[in-house]
């Protein structure tokens, strides 16, 4: 089964739905449509009763850079609609896919910050290329994603939260997989194949057990709300954002 997407692409073989996002120029980084249509390719795969499970996983180089700086500049410094900004945080998908019951693998290939690291994380668990490498840059454009910290809690240790997101700086595969980031890490040409392995294996189990696993295992863990990824519009914001998208340091101009 295929479904048409703009900004990613759908389809269902064997028992498994694989998603694939689909800007690989822009190193899949998250537009408002993107968003959209991630949300809906995970409840396609949700309702669908051949799915068993999913593949998230990225085109080109990248699994996801993070949102469109661009585009949020765009809607940040909107004359004609105030609300625009918020456009992002409404079309958010990151609590729903946490809640969906079947289990879901990203394969990260390549760039994986921000929003990118944040869609790995609300993923049962991710295995990585070895070249990939893995960020919390927002504050870099005066951002503060609040969902990132609530996904990272129990699973990396305070302090390699706190030095991820206050310099913004990537860490390479192996140490994602030994801070926790992921569940392992294989050489480039072996992470699709590696992932068709566990695809295989977790479809030896029986559905209504896995989920029943899942509802556990998620209690356990803290609750990721569905919206205020982003703090008011402040003047660092929009200052980060026009710098980033002007080539220059962040407050200089001309």
């Amino acid at each position: 089964m295929k479904a048409d997407f703009s900004e990613l692409v759908y389809e269902a073989v064997d028992g498994c739905a694989w998603i694939t996002l689909n800007r690989p120029k822009s190193l899949n980084a998250f537009t408002v449509k993107m968003y959209q249509e991630l949300k809906a390719s995970v409840r396609l795969a949700q309702e669908d009763q051949s799915v068993e499970l999913a593949v998230i996983t990225g085109a080109g180089t990248a699994f996801s850079a993070g949102n469109d700086i661009f585009e949020m500049h765009e809607l940040l410094n909107s004359d004609s609609d105030p609300l625009a900004f918020y456009r992002f945080e409404d079309a958010l998908p990151f609590g729903m896919i946490a809640s969906v019951q079947k289990p879901l693998i990203a394969a990260v290939n390549g760039v994986c910050s921000g929003g990118g690291l944040l869609l790995a994380l609300v993923c049962d668990f991710a295995f990585a290329a070895a070249s990939a490498t893995f960020g919390i840059p927002e504050a870099r454009v005066g951002m503060a994603g609040t969902l990132l910290p609530v996904a990272l809690a129990g699973r990396v240790r305070p302090d390699q939260v706190k030095y991820l997101a206050f310099t913004g700086d990537h860490v390479d595969a192996v140490t994602a997989r030994n801070i926790g980031l992921v569940l392992d890490v294989v050489p480039d040409d072996r992470l699709m194949p590696r992932v068709r392995e566990v695809v295989a294996a977790v479809r030896q189990t029986e559905p209504t057990a896995r989920a029943r696993y899942k509802e556990l295992v998620n209690a356990l863990l803290p609750a990721l709300p569905y919206q205020s990824y982003f703090p008011l519009k402040t003047p660092q914001l929009a200052e980060g954002l026009r710098s980033y998208v002007e080539r220059r340091p962040r407050g200089r101009s001309g």
